[in-house]
């Protein structure tokens, strides 16, 4: 009973930062709508897609850091971007 209740309030914490974490990010910077173009251009950004967009952010971060000071060629940072197009 005490873990349902503890998961409740983490999953209520966890959903409250992540919109307070993309409150004012601009539409197009959180919506990628190049995998389903059948979707509508103009719909506004749904949690999901901010979701998405906080693991991208956090992806991109923990590559680049890893790689800081590593001479990273085009080839290279194509294929980390589509990393992490895969993993969000």
């Amino acid at each position: 009973m005490e873990s349902n209740e503890a998961t409740t309030t983490m999953n209520m914490f966890l959903f409250g930062m992540t919109e307070l974490a993309t409150w004012n990010r601009a539409q197009s910077e959180l919506v990628d709508r190049s995998e389903s173009p059948w979707d509508d251009g103009e719909r506004r950004p749904s949690h999901a897609d901010r979701r998405n967009f906080l693991r991208r952010a956090i992806l991109a971060k923990d590559f680049y850091d890893a790689l800081r000071g590593a001479r990273l060629t085009t080839k290279i940072i194509l294929a980390l971007e589509k990393l992490m197009r895969l993993a969000a």
